[in-house]
């Protein structure tokens, strides 16, 4: 997900990056990136959710970032698991630019692969599902509500803790549904901007639940 460079990511950018070795080893890395620069890293090794025990399991994954109260990057960040809280950290001080734009295409943002400056990369084997963006920071209340126990609420409805100014703030939202291409690159946030779909993935009639 998010930036896939090292010189000329977009400020506000961001990464997640699950690093499968073998059987006993897996790594799931969270980092941010403002002013070209990363602000701050959570890596979790051989987490119990990615053991050889819970594999073919659906894990629900929220990445939030929390600007600083002096407009900086000395703020948090925080990696949530099946809406709970997994790792978090503090921000190291950056410049904090706001990202006006989620960016696409080569260079842009991508899910399931590295965006390369001409074509995708490290393409991920296995299954994606209700893949979202806000330009809020979600707390952990509202995590858990969308979480919902693994069955992911609609994420333009409101509930108790997962507010209507959160909705208001989703930017993207791609719950991959339906079976042709068109159906897949669907974004239901109500801001209207389709995925574009590389390598030809398929469609699945497994769901969270």
């Amino acid at each position: 997900f998010g930036h896939s460079d090292t010189g000329n990511a977009l400020a506000g950018s961001f990464e997640l990056r699950f690093l499968y070795l073998n059987s006993t080893t897996q790594a799931l890395v969270a980092e941010g990136k403002a002013s070209n620069f990363s602000f701050g890293q959570i890596f979790l090794i051989n987490n119990a959710k990615f053991a050889t025990a819970n594999s073919n399991n659906w894990v629900h994954v929220a990445y939030v970032v929390t600007k600083g109260v002096d407009n900086s990057t000395a703020g948090g960040h925080f990696l949530y698991l099946d809406g709970s809280l997994a790792g978090s950290g503090a921000t190291r001080t950056k410049e904090f630019h706001e990202a006006t734009e989620v960016s696409s295409g080569h260079d842009g943002l991508a899910f399931g692969a590295d965006m390369g400056a001409s074509s995708a990369t490290n393409n991920m084997t296995g299954q994606i599902d209700e893949c979202a963006i806000w330009n809020t920071a979600l707390d952990a209340n509202a995590i858990n509500e969308i979480y919902n126990s693994g069955a992911p609420n609609d994420l333009n409805v409101a509930g108790t803790n997962y507010t209507q100014s959160m909705v208001n703030g989703l930017q993207r939202y791609y719950r991959f549904e339906g079976s042709s291409q068109s159906d897949l690159e669907t974004d239901h946030s109500g801001v209207g901007v389709n995925a574009s779909l590389e390598g030809d993935p398929t469609a699945s009639s497994e769901t969270p639940s």
